[in-house]
C-alpha cells in the first residue's frame, strides 16, 4: 500500500514557500538570511540561521 505522506509533506513545504514568497518583506528577509548563513563568519551564520527560522515560524503561524 502506498502512503500519501510524501505528497502531504511536499504540499505543506510548498504552502510554506508560497506564504513567504507572496509577501516581499519576509521573502527579502529569508533571502538575506540564507545568503549570510552561506557566506558569513560562524557567528553571523548562526544569527542568520536564527533569522531564517523566525521567518519560517511566522509563515507557519500564518498558515495555521
Amino acid at each position: 500500500m502506498r502512503t500519501r505522506r510524501p505528497l502531504r509533506r511536499f504540499t505543506a513545504q510548498w504552502a510554506l514557500y508560497v506564504e513567504i514568497q507572496r509577501r516581499p518583506r519576509p521573502a527579502a528577509r529569508l533571502r538575506e538570511a540564507e545568503h549570510i548563513a552561506a557566506t558569513g563568519e560562524e557567528y553571523e551564520a548562526r544569527q542568520a540561521a536564527a533569522e531564517a527560522g523566525r521567518v519560517l515560524d511566522e509563515a507557519r503561524a500564518a498558515l495555521a
